[in-house]
């Protein structure tokens, strides 16, 4: 991954503050296993570094870029989630008695 220059890491320090209200105002917090409040903001730390390192200041403010970026990172988190858990739910793992052998369906992702 790219290393941030001291100008993109001030640009996120300064816009930390989109974090918070993209995870007040846009995502519902449940509280279910890495669905908190803390978690969400660690990803959203990570996706502002990231809309940081896109950003080019001829192109308009820095703002939307950043809260476009959160957002789209704790939704992608999110259907991850529940592809996984769903996953889980239906799976079925089949082992054969005279061998070490074993497969679980569905395959995972």
């Amino acid at each position: 991954m790219n290393k941030m220059t001291e100008y993109q890491c001030k640009l996120v320090e300064e816009n930390l503050d989109i974090i918070d209200w993209v995870i007040r105002c846009r995502v519902k917090v449940n509280g279910q296993v890495l669905q908190t409040y803390e978690d969400f903001y660690q990803i959203g730390c990570e996706a502002l570094c990231r809309a940081a390192l896109a950003y080019h200041p001829e192109r308009g403010t820095f703002s939307p870029l950043g809260s476009r970026y959160v957002y789209n990172a704790i939704i992608d988190h999110c259907r991850k989630q529940n592809i996984e858990r769903r996953m889980k739910k239906n799976r079925v793992v089949i082992r054969c008695a005279d061998t070490n052998f074993w497969a679980v369906f569905p395959p995972q992702i």
